[in-house]
Formats: C-alpha cells, structure tokens, sequence
C-alpha cells in the first residue's frame, strides 16, 4: 500500500465514513431545524454537501416532489417600499414565467394611503436593482371598477372578465385589511383566484383560471370563513391559509388540496417586523414567501416534507 493511498484511506475513515453515518442515521430529525442550522451546517459541512441537501428538502424549482409545506425561515427584511412608511398599503413579489423561470422581475406597488386604491407601480430587472432604486420602469394605472388583465408594456387593459358570483365592495375582505375580496395567485400549476361568494357565506372559494382568457376551469369551496384569515396562498394546487397571532407572529394554520379536496389544520408560525401582513405571494421559482408587512417588503424562505 502507498504512503498516500494509505494517509487518504485514514482520513476517509476518520473524517468522512463518520460524518456519512451520523448524517444518514439522523437525516429525518434534521427536518425540524429552523433555517439558521441549516446555513450552519452547509457552511461547516461543505464536504459532504450533497447528504445535507437531502436532509433539508427543497424541491427543484417549479417542481412539486415534495409533500407539503414544512417550515418558513425567519423574514428576511429587503427594505422599505420606494414611496415610504406612510404607504403600509401594497403588494410585491417575483414575476414568475414558466418559460422563462429563471429570468429576474421583481415589481412593487403601493396602494394609496387609504388602503383602497392601487395606481403606481415599480418594474425592477433584478434584485440588486431593487435594492438600489433602480426601477426598469415606473407605470401609472387609471383605476376602475372591474377587473381584468393587464399589459405592463403598452400600460393597457387589454382583457376584461367577470368573475362568476364574486362578493365585492369590502364584503368579505381578509381579517385586518379592507378591499381585498379577490385575491390573485401563481403556483407551479399556473393561475388562480382566492375569493368569497354570498352563496359560499363567506366562506373562502377558489378558482382556477386560464392563463390568457381569464375563464374560470374549475371551482373548489371551502368551509374555511375568509375574513377569519389574514392571508393566503398557492403552493402545488394547495391553498395555504394564515392568522394572527399576535403583533410580531402569524400562523400558518390552514390547508386545502384542490386535487384530493381534502382540508385540514397546520401550525407553520412566521415572524413578522410590524402588525399587519397587506400581502403575501409565492413565487415557484425560488420557491420563497414575499410579504408586504405594513410598507416593508420580507422575503421567506421555504423548506418541504419529503
């Protein structure tokens, strides 16, 4: 045996077969570390870098191999919305094209201080450029009733569509926020829209649409009541719901799978910096949680059940 074939045997034995057994016998546990341990252990364990991505399960993105959400991370805070702390109102979020998924749109939108109307917005063609206030653009929208798709490039409505049996005029809005009864969401299966009707009482209805004609496919109802959640959201064609708990903590409490139509209760708590969560978008790609909390944009990570 040569001296170097022998010297990495040894430091096979010694260092990476322990490290390998230790990392296969406690695989399942890890999935319950937060996301710190997680950085933790891939910055100290590079070496075997490929057993501890199996333990903290995230799927390819856009890819739904996986059963469910598992945990968020603590919020990342990005910054404060371009117009300011008065403006708690808004939305923001990854732009997600499927053909394209790898391509980096970020948009920000304000809604005036009343909460109630939506009329500027910001394009950025990165997230340095975000952070730097470099837009790619600024649009202004006139505002209206109805609803419709619109056309960032030529900054027109260029398709208008009812949505069937809607409740509107603040009927049903989510709890601690007004003017939100249609709620609009992207999932790795495409479009959708969260609402409420009056024959649903309130309760949350889902519906899934057309990516280019807005028509309704298909219509799920929950016996889940609207204006007790905060917020929710698509993941996999599962819609996941959220409360409050307190100022500084929201759950993720709620669950319904549009392809089995099973329902049920989920704890996932998330940190939040201020009081109100306006908006919370998921993003396929990156398979992140972007929440708009109160004029300040958070940005959560996201693990999986494997």
């Amino acid at each position: 045996m040569s001296p170097v074939f022998f010297l990495f045997l040894l430091f096979f034995l010694i260092f990476i077969f322990p490290l390998t057994i230790f990392t296969v016998i406690t695989c399942t546990p890890f999935f319950f570390f937060n996301q710190l341990s997680k950085d933790y252990a891939m910055q100290n364990l590079s070496l075997n870098d490929n057993i501890w991505k199996t333990c903290f399960f995230s799927s390819t993105a856009g890819s739904c191999i996986h059963r469910g959400l598992l945990n968020v991370s603590q919020p990342y805070v990005v910054k404060l919305n371009w117009k300011g702390f008065s403006y708690k109102y808004g939305s923001w979020g990854r732009d997600y094209s499927p053909s394209d998924p790898e391509k980096e749109i970020y948009w920000v939108a304000p809604l005036d201080t009343a909460g109630r109307y939506f009329e500027y917005f910001r394009i950025y063609g990165s997230f340095d450029d975000l952070l730097l206030f470099k837009p790619k653009y600024e649009r202004r929208l006139t505002y209206g009733e109805g609803s419709g798709a619109y056309d960032i490039n030529t900054n027109n409505v260029v398709l208008r569509k009812a949505l069937p049996s809607a409740a509107v005029s603040n009927r049903f809005s989510y709890a601690g926020v007004s003017w939100q009864d249609i709620d609009f969401a992207v999932d790795e299966s495409g479009l959708w829209v969260i609402y409420s009707t009056e024959n649903s009482m309130g309760n949350i209805v889902i519906s899934k649409l057309n990516e280019t004609t807005l028509d309704v496919l298909n219509t799920w109802q929950t016996r889940q009541y609207k204006p007790s959640v905060s917020n929710a959201f698509m993941l996999c064609g599962i819609l996941y719901a959220t409360r409050t708990l307190s100022t500084r903590k929201e759950e993720i409490f709620y669950m319904y799978d549009t392809s089995t139509g099973e329902e049920g209760r989920v704890s996932v708590i998330m940190d939040k910096k201020l009081d109100t969560i306006q908006s919370l978008s998921y993003n396929p790609t990156d398979q992140r949680l972007y929440v708009y909390n109160d004029g300040y944009l958070l940005r959560y990570d996201m693990t999986f059940q494997p």
